[in-house]
C-alpha cells in the first residue's frame, strides 16, 4: 500500500468534490500550485499542520485525510476519540524532518494503542543509544505533539540552528535547563535558555513503544 499516493488521492478527490482548482485551494490555504500537484502526486506528504488547513478548506476530516484513521462514522465525534490504525513515523537522521516530512513509514498500532493515540501523536524511530537501557537504537517511539514539559520527562528535543533532533530527559538546575541522556556514555546538553531548542513532542508512558 502506498499511504502517500492514497493521500494524494484523497486531497484531490476532495478538492475536486469541491469544485476548486489547485488555485482556488492555494488561495483559500496560502499553499503554492506546485506543492499542491505534489501533494496530490504523492511524492510528499503534507505535516500535519498543513493538512489540518487543507482539511479546513476540503471540509473534510484530517484523520481520514491522512489515512491515520479506520473510518469517520460519526461526524458529532471528536479526532481524540476515534481509533487510528497506523501512526506517522519520522527519522531522527534528516534535519528538520518534520518540515520536509520525511515519513519513513506509517506503523500499524496494536489495539490497546488505538484508543490511547490522537491527532497530536507521532512516532519517531531512534538512531541511537542515549536513552539505553529505557530506549534503545532503532526503537520507534509514540510521542505527543506536547510543547509543556515537566521535570525529568523524557522529551525529543530540536536544537536551535543546527536543527539536529535529540531524545533526553528534560531538567532544570541553578538557573539551567539540563538535556540529560539515560546512558551515561552519551553528554548532557547544557541550555542557558528556552530560546535555544524547541520541544518537539512529549513521551508518554502509556504508550512509549510501539514495536
Amino acid at each position: 500500500m502506498d499511504i502517500k499516493k492514497i493521500i494524494g488521492d484523497r486531497i484531490k478527490s476532495s478538492r475536486e468534490n469541491m469544485s476548486l482548482s489547485q488555485e482556488e485551494l492555494g488561495q483559500l490555504t496560502g499553499f503554492s500550485n506546485s506543492r499542491i500537484s505534489n501533494w496530490e502526486r504523492g511524492t510528499r506528504t503534507p505535516k500535519f499542520s498543513y493538512a489540518e488547513k487543507l482539511a479546513k478548506a476540503l471540509e473534510v476530516n484530517v484523520g481520514w485525510l491522512l489515512c491515520m484513521e479506520s473510518a469517520i462514522t460519526d461526524e458529532s465525534s471528536t479526532l481524540n476519540r476515534h481509533h487510528f490504525e497506523s501512526i506517522p513515523v519520522y527519522s531522527m537522521k534528516d534535519k528538520d524532518p518534520f518540515e520536509s516530512m520525511k515519513v519513513v513509514e506509517y506503523f500499524p498500532l496494536s489495539d490497546s494503542l488505538k484508543i490511547k493515540v490522537s491527532h497530536k501523536s507521532f512516532a519517531v524511530k531512534l538512531v541511537d543509544d542515549s536513552m539505553s537501557p529505557k530506549f534503545n537504537e532503532n526503537d520507534i517511539i509514540v510521542f505527543q505533539s506536547e510543547l509543556d514539559s515537566q521535570h525529568d520527562q523524557i522529551v525529543l528535543v530540536q536544537l536551535k540552528g543546527s536543527k539536529e533532533l535529540v531524545l533526553r530527559k528534560i531538567r532544570q538546575n541553578k538557573g539551567q535547563i539540563l538535556l540529560t541522556p539515560i546512558n551515561v556514555q552519551w553528554p548532557t546538553i547544557n541550555m542557558n535558555s528556552k530560546d535555544q531548542f524547541t520541544i518537539v513532542g512529549t513521551v508518554n508512558e502509556a504508550f512509549k513503544i510501539v514495536i
